[in-house]
């Protein structure tokens, strides 16, 4: 419903948003203004109990910020934390991939670079738009069935194709956890 805030600058949603909140607030004083001040005339501590709401919301609009400013922050270290951890399974695996033996290594390096330019090209500017991307999965089964496919033929080969598969699946775990 509201994607297309998404892309808008930042500085225009901080506009928009003040905007539309100091003008709400003001259109609510200059049409409740003349019904209070009738309701309100009687009062002979009018101002007292002003100044007592005013300092209440300040300090629970002043805790909801320093709240929200934490969470976001937190997000984004979360967020960085992830692509961090992708990055660098991404980077391990293509480093076990390159001791594999042709024709395997090639095909192999080749579908790594399908999927991480995949990844920056358009995934990535897809989420940053709020659309989570679909695409990626027939990429990711065709790196499986070509790992699948590897037979190794000494003990050097099978400690390092078990270590590939287990690099593999903690791409897997981590680009899975990033998606939610």
């Amino acid at each position: 419903m509201f994607d297309w805030i998404y892309s808008l600058p930042v500085l225009w949603v901080i506009v928009l948003f003040e905007a539309a909140f100091v003008g709400f607030f003001l259109l609510g004083t200059v049409v409740l203004r003349p019904r209070a001040r009738s309701w309100l005339r009687e009062e002979p501590r009018l101002n007292d109990m002003l100044a007592a709401f005013l300092q209440y919301f300040g300090v629970i609009y002043g805790l909801l910020l320093g709240l929200l400013a934490v969470a976001t922050y937190q997000n984004r270290l979360d967020v960085e934390k992830s692509n961090a951890n992708e990055a660098s399974s991404l980077s391990a695996l293509y480093r076990n991939v390159t001791a594999y033996p042709e024709p395997s290594r090639t095909e192999l390096q080749n579908l790594l670079k399908e999927h991480t330019r995949y990844l920056i090209e358009d995934a990535w500017p897809q989420q940053r738009k709020g659309i989570v991307p679909v695409d990626e999965s027939h990429r990711i089964t065709a790196l499986q069935a070509r790992l699948a496919l590897f037979e190794p033929q000494t003990k050097a080969q099978e400690l390092l194709h078990e270590n590939t598969l287990r690099q593999f699946n903690h791409l897997l775990r981590g680009s899975k956890g990033a998606d939610l």
